[in-house]
């Protein structure tokens, strides 16, 4: 999960002086004299701006041969060791502990924070949630009981402020985004048969809720390709179908009659899923699946929903590893689905 490319920017400034502080930059050009002082042609900047890819994509693969795997698997001890803390310290103590971690993760590892995850020591992430406080922490206990799959490992959750809390292990690998265009055709397709074995293991998760689509919990799902990122849980699907329509004046049968778009079935086989397979939570190590992470949005879902919100928004490249996961079976649902992005973009 550490992001090594491209290097922090700095040292760089803008025409006016001011820092050049983020990826992207906005400006305009202008010049006081055309004659004499003319802009750049805009079909030299462009042709640059070609080159430039691809000579950062020559030093992305000096840069993954030079610094090989991506960090060492949590050993053992080290995460028994903070389990053993949960069971015999008093909360005040370890969250007072986790904290302090925290602290130290901000300046050993400034890249590797956002607004909701930073990376701790001794192999460690603390993760905040507001929307669905628990689900994670239940998915991640379901996978380890019920699977093989390479996640993390729940180490201890708290309450704080209305915020839930959790202590996780760190896994070791990049993301696929980042890696699979140096990547042969037999390691693509040795990693999605990899995709492929942990999606199997996935559906063989029981359904202990009195839902048919929901979270892991039997609570609402929390996902952000559904009409305002929320909704259920359903006990039907066409239930479901129909609040994937709830932001339109239609019911879901009616839009696809209206819109003349691909019938679709409401009798899918609902299986656990992940639902969020975005190239930042796949990682990859040595050409095999590594680690998947990110485990909020996980829950019961039709059959197709892997696919197809895998595909969700995914490049051509990122697409390849879906078609080679999942073959052609979910093609009509992709065709509506994709119908779909484009009538209710991002669920709104």
């Amino acid at each position: 999960m550490r992001r090594k490319y491209p290097d922090q920017i700095s040292g760089l400034y803008l025409g006016d002086g001011s820092p050049f502080q983020r990826v992207v930059e906005y400006f305009a050009l202008s010049t006081s004299d055309p004659k004499r002082l003319c802009l750049p042609s805009s079909f030299l900047t462009n042709v640059h701006f070609r080159f430039a890819g691809a000579l950062h994509l020559f030093y992305i693969e000096d840069k993954a041969a030079k610094d090989g795997p991506n960090g060492l698997p949590v050993p053992r001890i080290v995460r028994h060791g903070f389990k053993s803390l949960r069971l015999s310290l008093p909360k005040w103590l370890r969250v007072s502990c986790y904290f302090l971690l925290n602290k130290a993760g901000w300046k050993l590892y400034p890249l590797e924070a956002s607004i909701w995850t930073q990376r701790l020591p001794f192999g460690l992430y603390m993760k905040q949630y507001s929307r669905a406080p628990n689900n994670e922490a239940n998915t991640l206990g379901l996978i380890e009981k019920h699977t093989s799959i390479p996640a993390p490992r729940l180490i201890d959750i708290w309450e704080s402020d209305g915020t839930t809390n959790i202590i996780m292990t760190r896994l070791s690998g990049v993301p696929i985004g980042e890696v699979y265009h140096l990547m042969s055709y037999p390691e693509r397709d040795r990693f999605a048969k990899d995709l492929r074995a942990c999606v199997e293991q996935l559906r063989r998760i029981p359904n202990t809720t009195p839902y048919l689509i929901c979270d892991s919990l039997g609570s609402p799902i929390v996902d952000h390709r559904i009409p305002c990122g929320k909704g259920g849980p359903f006990k039907t699907e066409t239930e479901f179908n129909d609040h994937l329509a709830s932001h339109v004046a239609y019911s879901f049968s009616q839009l696809v009659e209206l819109e003349k778009l691909p019938t679709t079935r409401n009798d899918h086989r609902v299986y656990f899923t992940h639902s969020d397979f975005h190239p930042s939570n796949l990682l990859v190590e040595q050409g095999r699946l590594s680690g998947i992470v990110d485990w909020e949005s996980a829950g019961f879902r039709p059959e197709y929903w892997e696919f197809t919100k895998g595909m969700y928004g995914a490049g051509v490249e990122i697409s390849d590893i879906f078609w080679r996961t999942f073959g052609r079976e979910y093609e009509s649902e992709l065709e509506l689905e994709r119908r779909l992005w484009y009538l209710t973009p991002f669920g709104f």
